[in-house]
Formats: C-alpha cells, structure tokens, sequence
C-alpha cells in the first residue's frame, strides 16, 4: 500500500495556493493515483471482538450462519474470534457450545486470546496481525460481538465496495440508522409486500 505524507501545514499551504492562483488551473483537476483495486479477490475472513460469555449467543449464530450457509460458505474463508476479556469464554452455555463447535469446524474457526498474550484489553486488538493472524485473505470483515449483523447481500455489497478501494478500511454497514416517517412507512410496505410474496410462494 502506498502511504502519501504531507509535510508539517502542507494542507495550508496547498489551499493558499489554491486560492491565490487561477482556481481553473489543470493543477488541481488532476487525479494522481486510482484507487487499489482487488478485484480478482473473491473471499474475506471476518473477524469478530469479543468480550463478555454472557452476550455470545447472537454472535454465535452469526458465526454458525457465515459457516454452514451455502452463500457465506463461498464467500468467507474463515472465522476468528478475539477474545479480549478478562472471563473465561466457556463460563456460560453459549460460550461452551461455541467452544464445543470450534473444535468440529475443520479450518473454519479460530479463537485467539490477544490477554493470555500479555496485551492489554484494547479493542485495537482486533488489528494485530500478530495476535488474528489472517493469512487465508486479503479482506478483512470486522464485527463487534453485539454487531449488527446484516444480511449476506450487504456483506457482499460491503466486499464489493471494498474490491474497489482495497487500500482503505470501508465503512459499509451503519450500527444504527435514524428513518424519517416516510422511510419508515417505506420500510413497513417492503417488509409487508415481501410477507406476501413469501405467502405466494408458499402456497405453490
């Protein structure tokens, strides 16, 4: 990856210059570099933080979806879990039947413990190479345990979007979206018409 550095108030600089000469100059309409693409790339790893046994339940069936789903079997090439806090994992029943589950995953499951490292609990944990270890993909899915947790098209749109600027972390998946009354009314006919549709289905 490229990394370009400007000098101490280069930015100053360049805006001063901007605005002292011709604003219509090809100077400043000139693209210098395209974006990193990695288009030929067809898989991800996603990598989930993790802290407390309590809450693994969800993140658990996620985890189980990303690697029995026929669409995700395709597209992630492996699970890790960052275990970064203090309780053990296996100190409640999600936690155990995750545990349990890991160990008959051939290839598709790892938990790391960046603590029993001697790392502090960081949530930039999930970053080091050293500690996750991803050697299978050049696409990193990112998840926080409490997500949330998107359908395989957004995951895939989110892939995508990635592809197409690989030298930069996207931010394809909100945590949270605010509707306007007449989005919400929207989101209530799709999800009614898409009820409907199914019941169709269904019934032939």
């Amino acid at each position: 990856m490229t990394t370009v550095r400007l000098r101490s108030f280069g930015i100053v600089d360049a805006l001063k210059d901007y605005y002292y000469m011709n604003n219509n100059s090809t100077k400043y309409q000139e693209c210098a570099l395209p974006p990193e693409q990695e288009c030929e790339e067809t898989q991800l790893t996603a990598v989930f933080m993790a802290y407390n046994p309590d809450r693994l339940q969800t993140t658990f069936r996620k985890i189980k979806e990303m690697l029995e789903n026929e669409q995700y079997k395709q597209l992630v090439a492996e699970v890790v879990i960052v275990w970064n806090g203090p309780r053990d994992i296996n100190e409640s029943r999600p936690g155990k039947k995750l545990l349990d589950y890991s160990n008959t995953v051939k290839n598709g499951l790892r938990i790391v413990y960046p603590l029993k490292e001697g790392l502090p609990n960081d949530l930039m944990n999930r970053y080091r190479p050293d500690i996750v270890n991803v050697t299978k993909t050049k696409c990193i899915l990112y998840y926080d345990d409490d997500g949330p947790f998107y359908s395989f098209d957004a995951v895939l749109g989110g892939f995508e979007l990635w592809k197409r600027n690989a030298n930069a972390q996207m931010g394809a998946m909100s945590r949270k979206i605010n509707l306007n009354k007449r989005q919400e009314q929207e989101k209530q006919e799709i999800k009614y018409n898409s009820k409907s549709n199914d019941a169709v289905n269904d019934s032939n």
